[in-house]
């Protein structure tokens, strides 16, 4: 018989151990409608976990939910595709021509910025904003 508490307490343990969330980001900043945001989602490293493309509603608010997600630390990046090429495309000494964004709103000022500015944690279901520049 007392076993069974033993058990149960394990079981308990597994579930809470295994527990998935949701990350849902609003993207915000869209100059135009036209095309999708290409939304990488990354490991606390900057190595890609997801990698989602979102379309872009003719109004309203421009948002994607990506669910069963582990507890942990995590980056993400996006840009807006306007000419739906699946590449930030670049002009001149290979600065980007469409906007783009970072978790935690983060900027770099000669390139992406800092991984350690980009990180957050999810433990639980989480809403963030990424503003594109």
């Amino acid at each position: 018989m007392k076993a069974l508490p033993l058990l149960l307490l394990t079981c308990l343990l597994s579930l809470s151990a295994a527990a998935q969330h949701s990350l849902t980001v609003t993207f915000s900043g869209l100059e135009s409608r036209k095309g999708d945001v290409l939304f990488s989602l990354r490991d606390e490293n900057g190595e890609p976990v997801k990698e989602i493309i979102v379309p872009i509603p003719n109004s309203g608010v421009v948002k994607y939910t990506v669910s069963n997600l582990p507890s942990g630390t995590y980056t993400a990046a996006c840009f807006h595709d306007e000419n739906q090429n699946k590449e930030l495309d670049k002009g001149m000494f290979g600065i980007p021509t469409e906007i783009y964004g970072f978790s935690n709103n983060a900027r770099g000022t000669m390139g992406p910025p800092d991984l350690e500015d980009q990180r957050f944690t999810i433990a639980g279901d989480v809403t963030m904003d990424i503003r594109l520049e």
